[in-house]
């Protein structure tokens, strides 16, 4: 009887490793990509949500008065700072802050706050308190940008070493707007890391210029804004940072320049 061909069992122990390889392969090319994809997605978040902050504060600018800030008027205030430890290194960070344009003012509490797993940092988030249109007493907290109505600057003039701005008390004690956290809904995945605004020295009462800038990222992925390069600290460097984070991961500075358009006081 003639035999029957076929494979042998080397043959099919080759072909079962071929196979193995290429799925092994074909997974991994899969994964990179959707890691790749997600990264993409996040930073065009961040990209968008950063434009939105920018039009925003600057149509504030726009629409408030022109003037010099004397001793008792601020700008913008920086907060507390804590520290927090990665890769055996402590990094001291401002933890909030607040800008204020003439028009509206934008509290902020940094992305650290938000994450007490990865970054350890002890303290209180920045709270405000206020007198709502009808003299009611409130608080706004566990924010990440709040922007309320402010056209004295009250709240970086009345800010100080506490966690708490309080401005319902004293001349400007009403807030006719209620204020409204921009950083909430879709943008929930993302925070400030930091905030700095200043005028343009040689200004005048008719020409009052602001430069601004901030750091706005994603809460997790190990961000470190101390850090020059590689914001985002791979999972490899952190004991609390997940590969899943690191591709959800993305942060970027916007830098603008605004000037006061609405009219000008002393």
């Amino acid at each position: 009887m003639k035999g029957k061909d076929g494979f042998t069992l080397v043959e099919l122990s080759l072909s079962i490793v071929f196979i193995s390889v290429l799925s092994i392969t074909v997974a991994l090319l899969i994964s990179n990509t959707i890691a790749a994809y997600h990264r993409g997605v996040v930073l065009d978040q961040v990209n968008t949500v950063g434009m939105q902050i920018v039009d925003d504060m600057r149509y504030s600018i726009q629409n408030a008065q022109a003037r010099l800030c004397d001793e008792d008027c601020k700008y913008s205030w920086s907060g507390a700072t804590g520290t927090f430890r990665q890769n055996d290194t402590n990094y001291n960070v401002v933890k909030y802050g607040a800008f204020c344009t003439g028009s509206y003012s934008y509290l902020w509490n940094s992305g650290y706050l938000f994450d007490g797993n990865a970054y350890k940092i002890s303290g209180e988030k920045l709270s405000l308190r206020y007198r709502d249109g009808e003299g009611n007493a409130k608080t706004s907290s566990n924010f990440k940008l709040l922007k309320v109505m402010d056209e004295e600057r009250a709240v970086c003039t009345m800010a100080n070493n506490s966690n708490l701005i309080d401005i319902s008390s004293g001349d400007i004690s009403t807030v006719d707007e209620e204020p409204i956290d921009l950083m909430s809904g879709n943008s929930n995945g993302l925070a400030l890391y930091s905030l700095n605004a200043s005028s343009t020295p040689g200004q005048t009462l008719e020409n009052t210029f602001y430069s601004v800038s901030f750091i706005l990222g994603t809460i997790q992925g190990g961000i470190n804004v101390k850090k020059s390069g590689d914001y985002c600290v791979p999972p490899s460097d952190t004991k609390n940072a997940s590969a899943e984070a690191f591709d959800y991961c993305a942060i970027n500075k916007f830098n603008f320049a605004a000037q006061a358009n609405g009219g000008t006081s002393k």
